[in-house]
């Protein structure tokens, strides 16, 4: 977790790493895609948290 510049007052960034496996084969990047959508749409639902890019 980081605090202070160049984020807002009251902000704070976390970082996440997710490993992404399927024991039918290869996934397809749009699988991994959807996936990765899904968690961040329940982060910002859940936290109020933005994506910083």
């Amino acid at each position: 977790v980081y605090r202070g510049k160049p984020l807002a007052k009251g902000k704070k960034s976390v970082t996440a790493t997710l490993t992404y496996r399927s024991p039918d084969g290869t996934l397809r990047g749009e699988q991994v895609d959807q996936q990765i959508d899904a968690v961040i749409g329940a982060a910002k639902k859940a936290l109020g948290a933005e994506l910083r890019t």
